[in-house]
């Protein structure tokens, strides 16, 4: 029953482990790497895998997310227009490019923008390792054809092409709304891809003491 337990526990040992927190394996006499080793091969190599790509996508996840509160609430927007133009994709993606290598400093990741696959050029390719590896593709909400079109066929064809089977799908709406039609089509959207759609609101906003 106890080896049963610690079974059961190695996926959380495994998080806890890589980050060198070994408190709960101290506190309950278990031996990480003896328990891994004694698994079948194939669930083993299975839980290696699962550590290492959840630890990259949760990390692009939570700054995808970091990112919404930044252009809402701390003026980030702004470098999203030119007076009362929005910016072009190729300018978004330098502003994009920049936000991720400061997130990402000292990571040990490789972050490529516009990088070719020898079928096309993907957004941005994040790359640590064999394991841990993410395309992200970037898209504007003026053109739901565009949107749809991107990550129905454009972003699982690169996928293919680079051998690499997560992604994220990011579209940059500038009204209101351009938003709610993006809104609107995920929320009908199905995929068998391990495709993660964000949505960016960066449409002006407007001052808190005029509202």
């Amino acid at each position: 029953m106890r080896e049963d337990t610690d079974f059961l526990m190695l996926p959380d040992l495994s998080n806890l482990h890589d980050i060198g927190d070994y408190y709960l394996e101290q506190m309950m006499g278990i031996e990480f790497e003896y328990c891994k080793e004694i698994l079948p091969k194939d669930i083993r190599t299975r839980y290696e895998i699962q550590a290492t790509e959840s630890a990259l996508s949760d990390d692009i996840r939570e700054m995808l997310e970091f990112i919404p509160d930044r252009i809402s609430y701390r003026g980030l927007h702004k470098s999203f227009w030119h007076a009362d133009k929005p910016i072009k994709e190729p300018e978004i993606q330098v502003v994009l490019d920049s936000l991720f290598a400061a997130y990402f400093k000292d990571k040990g990741l490789d972050i490529s923008r516009e990088a070719d696959l020898g079928t096309g050029k993907i957004d941005f390719k994040f790359y640590k390792n064999h394991k841990e590896k993410i395309l992200i593709e970037v898209k504007l909400g003026n053109s739901l054809h565009s949107v749809e079109k991107g990550i129905k066929n454009q972003l699982p064809h690169y996928m293919d092409a680079a051998k690499y089977e997560d992604a994220f799908y990011l579209v940059i709406c500038f009204t209101e709304k351009d938003l709610m039609k993006v809104k609107k089509f995920f929320e009908f959207y199905q995929s068998d891809r391990k495709i993660i759609p964000f949505i960016f609101d960066a449409s002006k906003k407007r001052v808190a003491s005029k509202l």
